[in-house]
């Protein structure tokens, strides 16, 4: 069904595709299948949004050989105590692990990906910007951080957390 979005979306005119919605792109067994078609088919740009645990060098080497034109980490914290807060788990050295590597498949295999962070900023985490970018800097090719908003009013207990 997947393939089939994307030759339909492809012969109406869309350019780029987005691989991500509620959960991480990288729990699809085929993630590197649809990025592969994507291409096929004529899409110009594929990017994902990952929080970064499940990007494995397993999972990771094959959707960007498969094409990726750019990932985007989102760590929302600058230390693992905030991670476990924000994200609910504790994978922050986990994600930092993954992004390095694929930062650095990037350089090896000379891959034109565009890796970013995305950091909402919160609380809990407003202190720790600076050394989430001293410490990941020469890993990604920007880190964009936003303060924390509701969505339309979806996110109350959240935002009696985070704001």
């Amino acid at each position: 069904m997947g393939f089939s979005i994307l030759s339909q979306a492809a012969d109406a005119g869309v350019e780029e595709v987005g691989f991500y919605n509620v959960g991480d792109p990288f729990m699809h067994k085929n993630l590197d299948g649809f990025v592969a078609h994507a291409k096929k088919v004529g899409f110009k740009y594929t990017y994902l949004s990952t929080n970064g645990a499940l990007a494995t060098p397993e999972r990771a080497k094959p959707v960007i050989d498969a094409g990726l034109d750019s990932i985007k980490f989102s760590l929302n914290a600058g230390t693992r105590e905030s991670y476990k807060i924000v994200h609910g788990r504790d994978e922050f050295d986990l994600a930092v692990k993954h992004l390095k590597y694929i930062s650095n498949y990037r350089k090896e295999k000379k891959k034109d990906l565009y890796i970013a962070i995305t950091y909402v900023i919160t609380k809990q985490n407003h202190k720790e910007l600076d050394n989430l970018k001293k410490e990941l800097s020469e890993y990604v090719d920007e880190i964009a951080a936003t303060p924390f908003h509701s969505q339309n009013g979806q996110m109350t207990p959240a935002e009696k957390l985070l704001a």
